[in-house]
């Protein structure tokens, strides 16, 4: 069965037929004026572990949802801290890892749009990525190839993160709404240029 919360639907078609965007306000702490997915796939979490796989090392490790939330809490803090502004744009070449989902829900959260770009891809792919995206600020792993960002971007290492993060707050109040673009996610590109 389909369930939409307050309701539950017996097939698809139904819940398709009964879909209301104001009842999915109903399934989220947010409304349409203080919306922000880091919050709502973060803190809303309190007190629950989280799983993750790194894919780079292939390790499954366990953390958690307060630890992510007040690292995540920390970089928007660090990006404030940089005068990132609301909107412009933070490509976080990782792979899924713990750096991965602080990095990308603090975007989030501070009111930037994260760029996932994985570890994987080649210079083309990221350089069109970077070019397309304009991005303020890149984090990025340890043997990342500085010079396929632009010479106004920040590059930040995951080593970097964490003592970028000394003195910084594990609380963050996100200033955001429903209408403001949280993540630009392209293509693999495989059949053409990525969109």
């Amino acid at each position: 069965s389909y369930t939409m919360l307050p309701k539950r639907y017996d097939s698809y078609d139904e819940a398709y037929e009964n879909f209301s965007w104001d009842e999915t306000w109903d399934i989220v702490d947010g409304d349409k004026e203080s919306l922000n997915i880091g919050v709502e796939c973060l803190d809303r979490h309190d007190g629950v572990c989280a799983h993750v796989l790194n894919t780079k090392e292939d390790t499954l490790s366990e953390y958690q949802f307060a630890e992510i939330t007040e690292a995540a809490n920390q970089f928007a803090n660090l990006l404030d801290k940089k005068g990132v502004e609301k909107g412009e744009r933070v490509v976080v070449n990782l792979d899924m890892s713990f750096e991965f989902l602080v990095s990308f829900f603090g975007t989030i959260k501070q009111g930037a749009v994260a760029v996932p770009c994985p570890e994987v891809f080649g210079p083309d792919a990221m350089a069109y990525r970077v070019q397309d995206s304009e991005p303020t600020i890149a984090i990025a792993h340890e043997d990342v190839d500085r010079d396929q960002f632009d010479e106004t971007v920040e590059v930040i290492t995951t080593q970097e993160l964490s003592t970028q993060f000394e003195g910084l707050s594990q609380t963050y109040t996100s200033q955001t709404d429903a209408e403001d673009t949280a993540v630009v996610n392209y293509t693999s590109g495989t059949t053409g240029t990525p969109t």
